[in-house]
């Protein structure tokens, strides 16, 4: 069975969760939408380049985007300097703190008791 037998419905659920069509996704790489389709049913495998773009692209590792390992905690992937700018758009340094402030109160949420 191929390394990948995950990648595609894990590309499917990535693609979901950002609100992306397949056409968004496929101008990531500079193709169509067909490969994006051809990607999620297993017709085709992305090639090393194309995984490592969308591994950047969605701000996690090859082997989480393949689904061989679970995915990080959302607000470690903050630690990256990229972070926003591939996957929530070009933001300011400031705007970039103050989401990663956010993200991790709410990571916080549960973990502890309120006095």
């Amino acid at each position: 069975m191929s390394t990948l037998h995950h990648f595609p419905s894990r590309l499917r659920q990535l693609r979901h969760l950002h609100h992306l069509t397949q056409a968004d996704l496929g101008s990531v790489l500079g193709y169509g939408y067909t490969a994006i389709s051809n990607y999620e049913s297993g017709r085709n495998e992305p090639s090393l380049d194309d995984l490592i773009r969308l591994a950047h692209y969605f701000s996690l590792s090859v082997e989480e985007l393949i689904g061989a390992e679970p995915p990080s905690d959302p607000s470690a992937s903050l630690s990256r300097p990229d972070f926003p700018c591939t996957a929530c758009g070009m933001l300011s340094a400031k705007d970039r703190a103050a989401l990663k402030y956010i993200i991790g109160r709410l990571s916080g949420i549960g973990k502890t008791p309120v006095v």
